[in-house]
């Protein structure tokens, strides 16, 4: 039978078990954030370095346009910008802790939030190809499903 978070020493120990898991992702969204804010140099570098490869592999001497590599630049930075999917991950993992800390049944709402964090994840694991971000991402994943584990046992 359910519980509710609010009732009992039970429910104080998995609201606590709750609130270390959430700032368990709480801490891995900067290290999302840092590591994303060096991608367009990341990528710069790497595409003139592969193109420099190709070029001397022909042994052709071709003219790089600085505007056309900015412009590939900016694609790929724009493709794997995750600002949105950190703000919205905070936005959820605030109201989390609201629902946690509800009078209310708040299972429900719980376990929305924890798809909409899952979806975040999964968005922010598709978009990037940082080593850094992608382990991120995927503790954020591992945690939202030790959270839904949890989350069974709240009305």
């Amino acid at each position: 039978m359910p519980v509710s978070v609010q009732e009992g020493p039970v429910q104080v120990v998995l609201r606590l078990e709750l609130r270390e898991r959430v700032e368990k992702i709480e801490a891995l969204v900067p290290t999302i954030e840092q590591s994303a804010a060096g991608l367009a140099d990341a990528y710069r570098l790497r595409l003139q370095k592969r193109i420099a490869e190709l070029l001397n592999r022909g042994g052709q001497v071709v003219e790089l346009d600085p505007a056309r590599l900015a412009q590939e630049v900016a694609y790929l930075a724009d493709r794997s910008d995750v600002s949105e999917e950190m703000v919205r991950l905070r936005s959820h993992l605030s109201q989390f802790q609201e629902a946690i800390d509800s009078q209310s049944e708040s299972g429900k709402m719980l376990d929305f939030l924890l798809q909409e964090l899952n979806r975040e994840a999964n968005t922010t694991l598709s978009k990037s190809t940082d080593l850094a971000i992608k382990e991120a991402a995927l503790a954020i994943k591992a945690e939202v499903e030790k959270l839904r584990e949890q989350v069974q046992n709240v009305e």
